[in-house]
């Protein structure tokens, strides 16, 4: 596998790493060659989400955008192109933290645009972050 480092992409000019993941079978059958990009550093604005919560309301958040991630899967008849952005609520207190995790079960979430266009997402991954007195910042990556 072979890493590309230093890539400097047009997410708030982030610096980051490319690896290339060679070439193997897939799904569909035929060999691919996949190539991941990840792109870190101040990404210069925050992402707002909002997502069914359980009482079946509309809740808003915005969260601060971490990282971005590309992975690019290209065959002999097919491309397909995966983003992810890894958000952080930043700290706050036990019921805004128990609030925002609703995300991460909700069946139907989305990423607002600057225009107020809402653009659907899925919750990949999540992660709390806890200090004595509880959970107090929530990290998550979103795949649209």
């Amino acid at each position: 596998m072979e890493v590309i480092s230093g890539f400097a992409g047009g997410w708030g000019g982030a610096g980051g790493q490319a690896e290339v993941g060679g070439q193997g079978e897939t799904a569909g059958g035929p060999e691919a060659i996949v190539l991941h990009y990840s792109l870190t550093g101040e990404m210069g604005r925050g992402v707002k989400l909002c997502w069914v919560n359980r009482y079946g309301a509309i809740d808003y958040f915005t969260f601060s955008a971490l990282a971005r991630g590309v992975t690019v899967t290209k065959g002999a008849d097919f491309s397909r192109t995966t983003t992810t952005l890894t958000i952080v609520s930043q700290y706050q207190p036990q019921a805004v933290i128990d609030a925002l995790s609703g995300v991460c079960s909700s069946s139907r979430v989305w990423m607002v645009g600057q225009a107020g266009e809402h653009h659907p997402a899925k919750v990949v991954t999540h992660e709390l972050s806890f200090s004595q007195q509880g959970p107090n910042n929530l990290k998550i990556t979103i795949q649209r």
